[in-house]
């Protein structure tokens, strides 16, 4: 793609109306269908990729088979139990005042407070434009809150009224009504009943149009946001279809041009840029990356024993990925996923999905002939390195959150466990790590560091001791309480589920 031929107002979304079951087929919007300029696409294609949605005409997923209901959401270990909390609406990211005090945000516009187990009302009703992916995505506090109250919200803004007024009021599902830079990161004070605004934290593209079709786009916005152990504050953004620098395609518009995305931003907790970032010294828009190379990301972490930064991204058909990383990585997108050696079949499964790698400006036959020729053509910052996964599912599932277990509340073994949930199948998956916390413990066919699943089997080689909990779906949040217990939020179900050890379960 030509720098001068990108004509690009910033973009947004969050998948569209979910999967319901792990045998429905789910279909997204093909990102190459040609679409009208009101956003309306032609018949999606088929694929596996999954994601978090409201409804809307691009990026639903509808079903080929007769639907069935999902199984029933249920833990794998009978020492644990859980309870079943209704009446939010498409829950993302959730705060804790208290054990059973918690803000909830939702995507459709409200942030409500759920106090023992009854949902007390919305807090916030913000302007948001909730079409496909876009809406309140993430929320998280200050680490000093207990001091300063502070409570911070990505979301996207219709772009309707001025600052800060215009920030609440009428959420839309309209595609084009949305600020240019509609993602926000903004900061705002709990008064102990309600959310005020206090500041922006950032303004991050949400509408962009694609360069052959002028069809609005509305996925791949990320939107987690949580405070690093060092104070810092951490966003990620996916690469809305985007093709250029920060996806490793060089001959794409550059970080000025594109602004930024597909990357984890690390700000101060007044938006302003660390100077120990590690592309501080390459411009206003660089300066605030921590790592780059991201198609679309529902979930990190940091691990409470180590502190280190671990991510999971979202593939296309084929090749979701976690890994740990570090300041100034690039994990690879566009030009790679998965394991190096696993490059052929990356490149073979995106040549059978027919999609164009959400980009006909890069179509899966532009894909390198090898994993070398693949990492040559990486866009590299200035002391940027190239990191591999630590573990990937060869059909994709689409991973959700990522969440370390903190304590022993729900017996001694959970302590620093990882949690990741995935959206078609509504499976919670449960990892340990090495002594070191630097690495999974893998076995049998996982020593590869891949589940070679299938897509009538995506479970695929995690065997059960690898199941933490089924038909949860679409967890978009999973949170350790300050009590010890789990939380765990799901979209797809409007609901919240508690999860403590059960009584008399050893500890």
């Amino acid at each position: 793609m030509a720098k001068d031929s990108l004509r690009l107002l910033p973009r947004l979304a969050l998948v569209a109306a979910l999967v319901l079951a792990a045998t429905f087929t789910l279909i997204a919007c093909d990102d190459d269908d040609d679409g009208n300029d009101n956003g309306e696409s032609e018949t999606p294609a088929a694929t596996s990729e999954g994601g978090l949605a409201g409804g809307g005409e691009a990026g639903t997923p509808t079903v080929e088979a007769e639907p069935t209901e999902p199984p029933p959401a249920g833990l794998t270990d009978s020492n644990l139990q859980m309870e079943e909390i209704t009446g939010v609406t498409q829950p993302t990211q959730m705060i804790f005042l208290a054990p059973n005090d918690i803000l909830v945000a939702e995507k459709t516009g409200n942030i409500v407070r759920v106090t023992d187990g009854q949902v007390a009302g919305p807090v916030a009703e913000l302007a948001a434009n909730y079409h496909d992916e876009r809406g309140v995505l993430g929320i998280t506090k200050h680490p000093d809150f207990e001091q300063n109250n502070y409570v911070y919200v990505y979301w996207t803004w219709t772009g309707v009224g001025d600052v800060p007024d215009g920030l609440f009021g009428e959420a839309s599902d309209d595609p084009r009504l949305v600020a240019g830079y509609g993602n926000r990161v903004d900061r705002f004070v709990w008064d102990g009943q309600r959310l005020n605004f206090d500041r922006n934290i950032a303004e991050l593209p949400a509408l962009t149009t694609t360069v052959t079709t002028n069809t609005v786009r509305g996925n791949h916005n990320a939107g987690v946001i949580k405070f690093g152990p060092d104070g810092k504050l951490y966003v990620v953004i996916g690469d809305q279809n985007f093709r250029g620098d920060l996806t490793n395609v060089e001959e794409g518009p550059d970080i000025d041009e594109s602004g930024l995305l597909g990357v984890v931003l690390r700000l101060n907790d007044d938006g302003s840029v660390p100077q120990d970032n590690p592309f501080v010294a390459e411009g206003e828009l660089a300066s605030k990356i921590f790592m780059y190379g991201i198609r679309n990301s529902f979930g990190f972490d940091f691990d409470p024993q180590e502190g280190n930064f671990w991510l999971q991204t979202n593939g296309q058909a084929s090749y979701d990925e976690i890994g740990m990383y570090d300041a100034g990585d690039n994990s690879g997108w566009i030009q790679l996923r998965g394991p190096n050696d696993r490059f052929d079949d990356y490149k073979s499964l995106e040549l059978d999905t027919e999609r164009l790698l959400d980009n006909p400006s890069f179509p899966p036959s532009r894909l390198a002939e090898n994993a070398e020729e693949a990492q040559s053509r990486l866009v590299m910052l200035p002391g940027a390195e190239y990191k591999e996964p630590l573990f990937a599912w060869r059909f994709a599932v689409a991973p959700t959150d990522v969440e370390f277990i903190e304590g022993t509340a729900l017996g001694a073994d959970y302590d620093g466990n990882m949690l990741v949930g995935d959206v078609n199948t509504g499976t919670i998956y449960r990892f340990r790590l090495t002594d070191d916390r630097t690495d999974f413990v893998l076995d049998g066919g996982l020593d590869d560091r891949v589940n070679d699943n299938t897509e009538e089997d995506p479970i695929g080689e995690l065997s059960e001791d690898y199941i933490f909990a089924r038909g949860i779906m679409v967890a978009t949040d999973i949170e350790t309480s300050p009590d010890g217990s789990l939380w765990i939020s799901s979209l797809a179900e409007n609901a919240l589920y508690h999860i403590t050890a059960a009584q008399g379960a050893p500890q």
